[in-house]
């Protein structure tokens, strides 16, 4: 991982140039304080983003790992970590194609419907029941991801 940049040290972009010289010193040093400042700001905003990216993914992950453990007949330690991986290569997903409200909803149950029957090997009534609330809690995930509600 590369060392973060000292922009307390880096010189203006125009500072080699003529009409920069010609500048008052004070004038001058307003410049690259403002430049300093737009790139501190960039940074943070980088690690913002980076952090989120990491946070939702992981909220996704905990969402299907808890929902196989608590709300699905049969759960075995097996399934429960197979739905923390489906859970994480969702989220991820999720915030590859910034999934809004409804696609969220969408692939978060079509994912679930998928998962019980590939690990449980059948549908039962009491799945279905519990399903479609896990389209609602996707499509809140989305939600939060389309109006950056809680950042």
């Amino acid at each position: 991982m590369a060392e973060p940049l000292d922009v307390d040290r880096l010189p203006h972009p125009s500072a080699r140039e003529v009409w920069f010289h010609a500048l008052p010193r004070e004038r001058q040093r307003e410049f690259t304080r403002r430049y300093r400042d737009d790139l501190k700001h960039t940074a943070s905003l980088v690690r913002k983003e980076q952090g989120r990216w990491k946070r939702e993914v992981q909220q996704t992950s905990l969402v299907f790992g808890l929902y196989d453990l608590l709300l699905l007949s049969h759960a075995t330690a097996a399934t429960v970590a197979a739905a923390f991986v489906v859970g994480l290569l969702l989220g991820a997903l999720f915030v590859w194609t910034d999934a809004k409200r409804l696609l969220a909803g969408t692939l978060g149950l079509a994912t679930l419907i998928v998962f019980v029957f590939v690990s449980r090997g059948e549908l039962a009534a009491q799945h279905l029941m519990v399903m479609f609330p896990m389209g609602g809690i996707c499509a809140w995930l989305g939600f939060r991801r389309e109006t950056r509600f809680f950042d």
